[in-house]
């Protein structure tokens, strides 16, 4: 589910990884406290010497704003600033090694060029291709799902994406 904060409006991510902390299991707390440090919240740093002691909120290094993507997604746009990225990705995913012996790059490059044909047949037929996670985040956009039920319906999404 923690992936799923990327696609809730930025002011509510905070409630969503409240949310989420709620209902992680002990074996979660320290990787959603890390992700609230760096892509949220921040953190508080002490500073000084002897009896001056300062705290001061250092900012997230990555902040909502830069990787939120909940207007991206309704809006169509790409959600990454490279085109390739998505393929690469899917393919990557194709192998469980780092090298592949070359007879089983090319059973999965033949097997891509299928995939990719048949996707392009379903366009050319007019088959809108599936936007489950624009049409999720646009029902959460639109009020018709709470921010702990979008989470739940678009963490199952993701995970069948990948």
């Amino acid at each position: 589910m923690l992936d799923g904060l990327a696609f809730l409006r930025i002011d509510d991510v905070i409630k969503g990884l409240e949310f989420l902390k709620s209902v992680i299991p002990d074996e979660g707390t320290d990787l959603v406290k890390y992700f609230e440090t760096t892509y949220v919240n921040g953190c508080p740093k002490i500073l000084g010497k002897n009896k001056r002691i300062i705290v001061k909120n250092v900012p997230a290094p990555f902040p909502p704003s830069v990787w939120n993507v909940h207007l991206t997604t309704l809006n169509d746009n790409n959600r990454t600033n490279n085109q390739t990225e998505g393929w690469d990705h899917r393919f990557s995913k194709l192998f469980n090694q780092t090298h592949p012996f070359i007879w089983h790059l090319i059973e999965k490059m033949r097997l891509e060029v299928v995939v990719d044909s048949t996707h392009l047949l379903q366009r050319e037929l007019g088959q809108p291709p599936p936007k489950k996670l624009k049409i999720l985040t646009a029902e959460y956009h639109n009020g018709d799902r709470t921010i702990n039920n979008f989470l739940h319906a678009i963490s199952n999404v993701i995970i069948h994406l990948k």
